[in-house]
């Protein structure tokens, strides 16, 4: 499984990236999308997995993205009640969550 995030780009030099995501600030190669003929600018929002720029969304779907996953940790760090299988919260904490597709 792979691990994206979302996140607002804020300095950039050359190929590598500072943007600002849900788990705070972190660092990036643009080697992907520039390979692929994309600019990266100063307020671009873009998507990143294993320290890789790999996409550039647009501000709407960033915001979005970067609220999600807000409160997806939010939800799993609210979890206190171990069960077996999938996921760290029982049934009746993930309908009460309003992140959790499932019920």
């Amino acid at each position: 499984m792979c691990f994206s995030e979302t996140g607002q780009v804020r300095w950039v030099d050359g190929s590598m990236v500072r943007i600002e995501t849900a788990d705070g600030v972190l660092d990036a190669s643009l080697r992907v999308v520039q390979a692929g003929g994309r600019t990266v600018a100063v307020g671009d929002w873009v998507l990143t997995t294993l320290g890789l720029v790999v996409d550039v969304v647009d501000e709407c779907e960033g915001r979005a993205m970067l609220e999600q996953m807000r409160h997806l940790r939010l939800a799993v760090e609210s979890c206190t009640t171990p069960v077996s299988g999938p996921g760290c919260c029982s049934r009746s904490q993930r309908r009460s969550s309003p992140v959790w597709p499932c019920t």
